[in-house]
Parts: C-alpha cells; structure tokens; sequence
C-alpha cells in the first residue's frame, strides 16, 4: 500500500471461521484494481486456529492487512457487534466493503466493477450483487441479491426488514454512513 490513503477499505469480521479465513483473505488479495485498499480484520478471540491464521496473513502482507486481535474480557457484547463497530472506527477509504470471515469473493474484478459503478455514479451511495450461498459440503443454495427487474433501492428499502443483499456483496460510500 503506498503512503497515500486507500480508495477502498475491506472490513472483514471473523470468529471461529478456521476452515474458510485462509479462503476469505485469498480472495480478496487477488483483487485486481487500479487503486490502492486496505483490508481491516477483526478477530474476536477465536478458540480454533483462526486467529492465528490471521496473523500469519498479517505477517504476510503487513502493507495490506491491518489486524485487530480483540479480547471478549474486555467486552460485554459477546455478539460480534463491537468488534464490527470497532473495525468501522479505523476505515480510511472512501469505500468500505464488507466480507464475513466464512465467505469469500469468486471474481477478482469485484471491487474494480463495483468502485467503477459508484465512481461514475455519484447519486448511488452503495452497490451490491447476487451471491451464492454454498454449504460446508459444497452444496449450492440460496442465491441472495435478486429482486426481481428491480435494481434502484430506497434508504427505506435498505433499512426494511428484509435484508436486500448479502454481507460480502455490499461496498457503500463511507461518507453515506454519517
């Protein structure tokens, strides 16, 4: 990463996700952009070997990967939600993009694509995609993301109680979170 700050932050929550953060991180390492991002990990005290497969990452790539070992004495909310929440506090781009520690991205274009629509599309504050959910065997299920022909949301939409799109499809404004 160079001394400038990054266009794109990806926050990235995890918690016992041994099986699928060495996938997750892969992925997204092999964005191919043409600007610079950071990718923010905040690990919630796992128990099972995946925060020291962060670590490892973060020793790896410490121009990339900022880490954030968090510790459940210190915190109340046993939820996950501080750790987001604090993760949230240190982005620096003007695009945050979200992936959970058990998901990945299959397109090494994803964040080209999705930056390009809001860079040329000032009046969208964000943009998601469809995702396919997989389970631990493989197995194909839901595809979330599709509304039908309808492709423009509302804030109202965004706030409903349906949820529009998946976590790791979702890159929005940072500056549309205030």
């Amino acid at each position: 990463m160079s001394e400038s700050k990054p266009l794109v932050s990806i926050v990235i929550v995890t918690y016992q996700h041994v099986n699928y953060i060495a996938q997750c991180l892969d992925s997204i390492l092999i964005q191919k952009t043409n600007f610079d991002f950071e990718i923010i990990v905040g690990e919630d005290e796992s128990k099972d070997g995946t925060r020291e497969i962060c670590k490892r990452y973060a020793d790896l790539y410490p121009n990339k990967i900022k880490l954030y070992l968090r510790s459940k004495k210190n915190n109340d909310d046993a939820t996950g939600r501080t750790n987001f929440i604090e993760c949230l506090k240190v982005v620096q781009g003007k695009y945050v993009a979200l992936c959970d520690g058990d998901d990945f991205w299959t397109d090494p274009l994803k964040l080209q694509k999705q930056v390009d629509f809001l860079e040329n599309n000032n009046a969208y504050a964000g943009c998601f995609h469809f995702t396919q959910q997989i389970n631990e065997t493989g197995e194909s299920g839901m595809v979330h993301g599709r509304h039908g022909s309808r492709t423009i949301f509302t804030a109202v939409d965004t706030f409903s109680t349906t949820t529009l799109c998946h976590t790791s499809s979702f890159i929005y404004r940072t500056d549309a979170s205030s």
